[in-house]
């Protein structure tokens, strides 16, 4: 079982966020808060149901973060491994697209790699996102600004 977001661990992430989004008022706030709760899973908000939820309502997924903060909840199981609930150590991959690898390293040469980018490789190559964040970490590629704002 993962550790409660804690006061120190609001403060590290302020710190990492550079673009704050700002919370809606009145009934938006209400709905966001409702489904974000409608989505825990004991006790906590996963990657793919904040995403979820950005598309259902139509909002961008630094707000979902935001409103996540707010609760005082913690976003578990990235889609792209940066984090999970439980750790285990990441598997090998056998082979490595090479794909993939030229996708990642064309986004690299142009700036840093960030979760919106590998997502968009996802689409772009019709593949898994955590396939593009397990040839990313073999590659020891970091992905950078979360767009939940984890990290």
């Amino acid at each position: 079982m993962p550790r409660a977001f804690n006061d120190a661990d609001r403060q590290k992430k302020e710190k990492r966020i550079t673009k704050k989004v700002s919370g809606e008022k009145g009934a938006n706030a209400a709905v966001l808060e409702k489904a974000v709760t409608a989505a825990l899973s004991e006790g906590y908000l996963s990657c793919p149901s904040a995403l979820g939820i950005t598309r259902k309502l139509k909002v961008p997924a630094a707000q979902v973060g935001t409103v996540a903060d707010n609760l005082g909840l913690r976003i578990v199981n990235c889609q792209l491994g940066c984090f999970k609930v439980e750790k285990a150590a990441r598997k090998q991959l056998d082979v490595i697209d090479p794909v993939i690898v030229s996708e990642l390293e064309s986004v690299l040469a142009q700036g840093p790699l960030t979760c919106a980018k590998a997502f968009n490789i996802a689409r772009k190559l019709k593949k898994n996102v955590t396939d593009i964040g397990d040839v990313a970490n073999e590659k020891n590629m970091k992905i950078r600004e979360c767009q939940l704002g984890c990290f």
